[in-house]
């Protein structure tokens, strides 16, 4: 489905793959220009083709599985995946122009516990300022590097929580982890924009109300490019819905709330 910014204009569209013997089980499609991509990072494919006519071609096919597909370019995605030898998740770059080759940096996601559970996270790259973000879930932190990988900041969100809350407990000889119980979740989702990253708190704040809490979901807004923290606003629930996913624009906010997509106009705060 494809919608125009007012949301009044609706287009319909069935996507196309080269192939599909695939065992796809996590599909994610990406937008960026004139291109579209089709993910899988649990059979490690990606699909390519343009928007003009919804037909994607196999673009890579490897063995290393990966998640949180984040376009780059028209031939570099970048992405979170698992170190085999120190199970542990990394941040890399796939890069499929000519040759398929995958770079990737085991600096850049700081271990608290177990260096899996306690990495998770989002990882966004902001087309503006040509910078990747990845923001943990459950600490105050994220990270800024460039497109090389190279690190560039780390900053912190106001929330206090520091270290991951989670108790991770291993089974059959520490061959499988688990979480023992549901994680503390301080970022729930985040966006990006022209050097401004906005976080979704699912944590009380020291100063903000309860019955509003209930009622709308708390969105906390930085400038990366400075670590400051600028801003707070609320996007509040339809029908007892909260706000799902978002996505930022230069007029407006996008937010998917239950089954709605519903457009904020932004003023000159988010400039």
């Amino acid at each position: 489905m494809v919608l125009d910014e007012t949301l009044k204009k609706q287009e319909d569209y069935t996507i196309k793959l080269s192939e599909y013997g695939l065992p796809f089980k996590s599909i994610l499609v990406r937008v960026a220009d004139n291109n579209f991509y089709v993910f899988d990072g649990t059979v490690s494919c990606i699909f390519k083709g343009k928007i003009s006519d919804w037909k994607a071609d196999l673009a890579v096919k490897d063995k290393r599985y990966f998640s949180m597909p984040a376009v780059i370019d028209s031939n570099t995605v970048a992405v979170r995946s698992l170190n085999y030898r120190t199970m542990e998740n990394e941040l890399g770059k796939i890069t499929f122009k000519d040759t398929y080759q995958y770079q990737y940096s085991s600096k850049l996601l700081q271990k608290q516990i177990d260096g899996f559970f306690d990495t998770d996270g989002m990882l966004l790259y902001d087309e503006k300022s040509k910078k990747l973000v990845y923001v943990y879930y459950y600490r105050n932190q994220y990270i800024v590097a460039d497109k090389d990988l190279n690190l560039e900041l780390r900053g912190n969100t106001i929330d206090t929580n520091k270290h991951a809350k989670i108790d991770v407990v291993y089974l059959n000889n520490h061959k499988i982890s688990k979480l023992a119980k549901p994680p503390l979740f301080v970022n729930s989702y985040c966006t990006s924009f022209k050097n401004l990253l906005f976080v979704k708190s699912d944590i009380l704040g020291r100063f903000e109300s309860t019955d509003v809490w209930e009622k709308a979901s708390i969105i906390d807004v930085y400038n990366f490019s400075d670590r400051s923290y600028r801003f707070s606003f609320y996007i509040y629930s339809e029908n007892g819905f909260k706000v799902n996913q978002f996505v930022v624009t230069d007029n407006y906010l996008y937010a998917l709330i239950d089954k709605k997509i519903v457009a904020y106009k932004l003023n000159a705060l988010f400039k």
